[in-house]
């Protein structure tokens, strides 16, 4: 049954299927890390945090499709069949005649590049 508008769900509307054991430590543990880090948050251990909020990781679960998606996966780093679909999905989206993905985190200074460009391709 899918809830109305007059209802409302009281937790996720969807099964968690990959998981990790959170850290078992107290308030007092926690409280006694931080204090040892001085607070800053980059000198905490993994291991002493119990949900990161602080970076985008470990805030929520894959889908079954995007587990299914990554199983699926060609790992290949060039050429592969998944760089294909992605790009596919990009020129659909965007309308534009060429995609050059950039890796998160790096500078993406090749995107500047005549490679990356429509002439190119």
């Amino acid at each position: 049954m899918t809830p109305g508008p007059e209802r409302h769900m009281r937790m996720e509307p969807y099964r968690i299927k990959v998981v990790e054991p959170l850290p078992a430590i107290s308030r007092s543990e926690r409280e006694d890390v931080l204090a040892a880090a001085d607070y800053n948050l980059f000198r905490l251990r993994s291991n002493e945090v119990i949900v990161d909020l602080f970076t985008d990781s470990g805030t929520g679960a894959m889908s079954i499709d995007q587990l299914a998606a990554l199983m699926r996966g060609d790992e290949a780093y060039a050429g592969s069949s998944s760089f294909f679909r992605f790009e596919q999905i990009v020129r659909e989206l965007t309308g534009t005649g060429s995609c050059c993905p950039a890796t998160r985190g790096a500078r993406p200074s090749a995107s500047s590049s005549p490679a990356c460009s429509d002439a190119a391709t």
